[in-house]
């Protein structure tokens, strides 16, 4: 990297890198958001609403490991 003077971005620079990333990634959005449940999602979601107690949803979550039982889950304590 050459030497020069770096200068801060102003607060309206920064809004438009966010505004013109967020613009390009909208597509993806759309996608993820506005997806037809998959046949998994639709089991998970009959089970769950099945289920009456706490202790059944919370299999339930186990299960399909969503919440704070999906991978990835970091620093989230489960309290079984």
């Amino acid at each position: 990297m050459a030497e020069k003077e770096l200068i801060p971005a102003t607060d309206e620079e920064i809004a438009e890198a966010i505004n013109e990333t967020l613009d390009e990634m909208q597509g993806e959005i759309d996608a993820v958001f506005n997806a037809p449940p998959t046949d998994e999602e639709k089991a998970m979601m009959a089970e769950f609403e099945a289920a009456k107690t706490v202790e059944e949803r919370t299999a339930v979550m186990k299960k399909y490991r969503i919440g704070p039982y999906r991978e990835g889950a970091e620093g989230i304590m489960p309290m079984d």
